[in-house]
């Protein structure tokens, strides 16, 4: 669980520091809550929140995890690779609904650069989740249709069943009817009955 943070969407609330420290990847993380005009907290069900760190020239998109009413957001190196207060805003969007922007936030990068600062690699983390989330996606309709052909199969051979009394009804010409028709050729000659 992340630090809670609240921002407004009103700005009257003081600007909100979060820190970070030069290098780190994945290592901080954030709960934030947006309390709305009514002083509720938005409701983020079915929004995508997307907080940006503006970096002189550059941006970095740090895509967050939605929990009802927050926004969970974990800093890649990307966002704590130069030290300084970076201006951050969140931007969160409820299709045809609204597309909130907050901006009063700063984030607090402390110098540390023991290492050398982390590679600015967050240009892909927007696109890196969505490509995992659409594997997971794709790995649930393919196990949704082998289990969709399952059932098919068991209800195919179930009603077989009752209807032939849990028996074929050419099960007893068994040897008759390999004698008669014989192999393949021969079936295809006659058709099946």
């Amino acid at each position: 669980m992340g630090q809670k943070v609240e921002i407004y969407m009103t700005q009257q609330g003081t600007r909100v520091v979060i820190p970070a420290t030069q290098g780190e990847n994945l290592a901080r993380e954030y709960d934030f809550t947006v309390i709305g005009l009514d002083g509720q907290p938005v409701d983020m069900t079915g929004t995508t929140v997307v907080m940006y760190v503006l970096k002189g020239k550059d941006v970095v998109q740090v895509p967050a995890t939605i929990a009802e009413d927050s926004a969970k957001i974990v800093l890649p190196s990307g966002a704590c690779d130069v030290p300084g207060e970076h201006q951050c805003f969140i931007q969160i969007i409820k299709p045809d609904v609204f597309d909130l922007r907050v901006d009063n936030i700063i984030l607090r990068v402390i110098p540390c650069d023991v290492d050398g600062a982390g590679e600015a690699s967050s240009e892909f983390t927007l696109l890196t989740q969505l490509i995992s989330e659409a594997e997971q996606a794709i790995e649930n309709a393919n196990t949704a249709a082998e289990e969709a052909r399952t059932t098919a199969q068991r209800s195919c051979h179930l009603r077989r069943e009752r209807e032939t009394g849990g028996k074929d009804r050419f099960s007893h010409f068994g040897w008759k009817w390999q004698a008669f028709f014989g192999g393949s050729a021969q079936r295809e000659q006659y058709g099946a009955l």
